[in-house]
């Protein structure tokens, strides 16, 4: 559990460097891919040392060893956030009961819907519109990862550590119920909204959709009415309801065997 926790924060953290580069270099119509980080105030490309997520930013104490202008605590704040996501992710798939290999490969794959959601959130917090390209190729690969690896599959499905025997017909019926129930109820919540409950749809089923778009509606009641802040809100309800999830599921176990 402890490895799989701190594996998840360093590798999360990681991620969310990279989220930062593409929220940064995407509106501005930059290759994510190539070029190393510069200051945006100097220009002067950032050391690898002084580009380690969370830790950089605190040892150059929030500015650019060249010009000494401040770097802005959203980068670090999106690094350490991302890790935590994504050690809460791995953190409830290891309680799970799971088997390893099981237990990993839903937790990546889990992880990176998360992060995406969380990109997606960033982009729209810089007035990025992700493209409907982007989102639809994002919701197609969740549709085919969810029916052709048992592991992915909607929880709905009832593919426990591995042992899904229910067919991949019906893992493609329950990712499509799922991403049409994210988009029909996202679609309240307004925006960026619709395309986040579609995608926690497809990947986790019609229940785990519904708790995204509460969530996203709440956030909305609250005055957090742009795009950013309902997609972090589907953020929160894919970590939250896996483990949700699978208490449920051992529940009904034991009061079966009762």
């Amino acid at each position: 559990m402890v490895a799989a926790v701190g594996g998840g924060f360093v590798a999360g953290s990681l991620a969310g460097s990279f989220l930062n580069v593409v929220a940064h270099r995407v509106p501005r119509r930059e290759t994510v891919v190539f070029g190393r980080s510069r200051c945006p105030a100097c220009g002067a490309t950032i050391r690898s040392v002084d580009n380690v997520p969370v830790l950089g930013w605190m040892v150059l104490g929030g500015r650019c060893r060249d010009c000494r202008s401040p770097i802005s605590s959203r980068y670090p704040v999106v690094e350490a956030g991302c890790g935590a996501l994504v050690a809460m992710v791995a953190a409830a798939e290891a309680a799970a009961g799971q088997r390893p290999a099981f237990a990993v490969v839903a937790g990546l794959g889990h992880a990176v819907v998360a992060l995406t959601l969380v990109a997606w959130a960033l982009l729209a917090d810089r007035g990025h519109t992700v493209s409907r390209v982007t989102v639809g190729t994002a919701t197609l690969l969740a549709l085919l990862a969810a029916t052709v690896v048992p592991a992915l599959a909607p929880l709905s499905v009832g593919c426990a550590d591995g042992a899904c025997t229910r067919g991949w017909q019906t893992c493609v019926v329950a990712a499509l119920v799922g991403l049409g129930t994210g988009w029909l109820c996202g679609a309240a919540a307004g925006g960026q909204a619709q395309a986040a409950c579609g995608l926690v749809g497809a990947a986790l089923g019609w229940q785990a959709a519904l708790l995204a778009a509460v969530a996203a509606g709440v956030a909305r009641t609250l005055g957090r009415r742009n795009s950013g802040a309902a997609t972090a809100a589907a953020v929160l309800a894919v970590v939250c309801w896996h483990p949700v999830a699978w208490a449920w599921a051992g529940v009904c176990r034991a009061a079966g065997a009762g």
